[in-house]
Formats: C-alpha cells, structure tokens, sequence
C-alpha cells in the first residue's frame, strides 16, 4: 500500500472527512485528495509527518506497505521510542525492519 492508501484507509477507519484531516494535518484539502488517489507519489517527509500526528499513527506505520495500525495497537513504550526518533532515522528503521521480514 502507498502512503495515500494508508491515509485513505485511516481516515475511513477514523470516520472523518478530507476537510477535517486537511485542517489536522495543515495541508491544502486538494493536495489531500490527490494524496489519497495517488497522484502524489511522494509527499515530503513533513506532510507524511503532519499526517501521521493528525491520524494518531506512528510515521513508520503510516508509510508502511502494509495497512497502518492505530496507535493504540502498538506497544506504548515502542511507540514513544519510535517518535522521539528523527525523521530520518524513523526512515533507516523501516528500512532495516523490512529487511528483517523477508
């Protein structure tokens, strides 16, 4: 799954509309849509940040190819470590992550 079909899925997940999550997120409602119907390929890593606090999910989770989780799902002390983590090393992890898994 891309990062807009993991937006798209937690914001139906969560029951609440583009507009809302654009305002969350302080992103353009339009920039959004495009997201979530993949026109936007990659988005800066302060977008997929903006998103992933407004949906409550870590950035790993949320830029994940499998479904994201809900933050309540992950282990909290896990979780913590993983957002006190700089963008780029929340990237290095998933990378490493993704190579443990196959």
């Amino acid at each position: 799954m891309s990062i807009g079909d993991n937006v798209r899925t937690l914001r139906a997940k969560m029951h609440v509309s583009q507009a809302w999550l654009a305002k969350e997120a302080d992103i353009s409602q339009g920039y959004l849509s495009q997201l979530e119907s993949n026109d936007v390929r990659s988005p800066s890593i302060l977008i997929v940040r903006s998103l992933s606090r407004a949906l409550g999910i870590s950035l790993l989770g949320l830029m994940d190819e499998r479904p994201p989780l809900p933050s309540h799902l992950i282990n909290p002390v896990l979780r913590t470590l993983v957002e006190e983590l700089s963008a780029e090393q929340q990237l290095a992890l998933l990378a490493f992550l993704q190579e443990v898994q196959h």
